[in-house]
């Protein structure tokens, strides 16, 4: 009898002691870049991230939790940025090959083909003036660098080159950007300013010749990034709108060098559509 006494008592002891963890399988992924979105989106509902590496892939997973019920608490609020997550369980030695995640953001380059359209405004100030065909599309490429922080803001340093048929566009520029997620989709809003340059190719009227225009640059953008889960790698397309003030001056002379005709020549809005890929460090 004391045999049997002594039997149910280490039972019962040792299934407590080496119960079960019960743990939310928050997703899984190949990209470490992907980690600072989950541990942010995590960290706004106060749960606590927990990751494991199989060869290439990282699973992802919040708890402890003391029980069951807690667990299942904790699943329903992860489930509303996570829809494929799942209670799981596992005993305490698994869990201590798992590292813990500390890192806050992360660096990244863009690489985007631009298409832009820029209209233009022709006013004429004294006589009669008739401009040469000016390109209103332009197409060329932009190249950023950026930080992503913790918190799905990022920001780029971007440049912008693109040519018309008639003038060229050189744009530097910052922008300020804040993301969210939807699984493997990030879209994002974001506000941009800078510098712009226009230079004329091809000049806007015969007989005169035009020069490198500079003006302020602001706007926004909104777009949509796709992360591919591959090599650190992610797809994106946006829409940029901004303003800028360019003008070109034109004027006729006669013999004397007298003005008998004059007009300016703006280009104050810029716009496109960008189609690129992102490096994530």
């Amino acid at each position: 009898m004391k045999l049997l006494y002594f039997f149910v008592i280490s039972l019962l002891f040792s299934t407590s002691v080496f119960a079960d963890s019960k743990y939310v399988l928050v997703t899984k992924t190949k990209s470490q870049a992907e980690l600072p979105y989950i541990k942010a989106k995590l960290k706004k509902l106060e749960l606590n991230i927990v990751t494991y590496k199989s060869g290439d892939e990282y699973s992802v997973y919040s708890g402890a939790f003391k029980n069951y019920k807690s667990a299942i608490i904790a699943l329903q609020s992860i489930q509303s940025y996570f829809p494929e997550a799942a209670v799981v369980s596992f005993d305490s030695h698994a869990v201590e090959e798992e590292t813990r995640i500390s890192k806050g953001g992360y660096y990244f380059i863009n690489g985007s083909l631009a298409s832009l359209g820029v209209p233009f405004d022709h006013s004429v100030q004294k006589g009669n003036i008739t401009t040469n065909s000016i390109g209103t599309s332009a197409m060329g490429y932009i190249f950023e660098a950026g930080y992503n922080f913790e918190n799905n803001i990022f920001m780029t340093l971007s440049y912008l080159n693109a040519a018309s048929t008639t003038n060229t566009i050189s744009n530097l520029y910052g922008t300020i950007n804040y993301k969210m997620r939807m699984g493997q989709f990030e879209p994002y809003i974001g506000v941009l300013g800078g510098l712009s340059t226009l230079s004329w190719t091809k000049p806007p009227m015969l007989n005169a010749t035009s020069g490198a225009d500079s003006a302020l640059l602001y706007g926004a953008q909104t777009g949509l990034s796709y992360d591919t889960g591959f090599s650190n790698l992610a797809l994106f397309i946006n829409y940029q709108f901004a303003f800028m003030n360019h003008e070109t001056p034109l004027a006729i002379k006669n013999t004397t060098n007298t003005i008998t005709a004059s007009s300016t020549l703006t280009q104050n809005i810029i716009q496109g559509i960008n189609l690129g890929v992102q490096y994530r460090f």
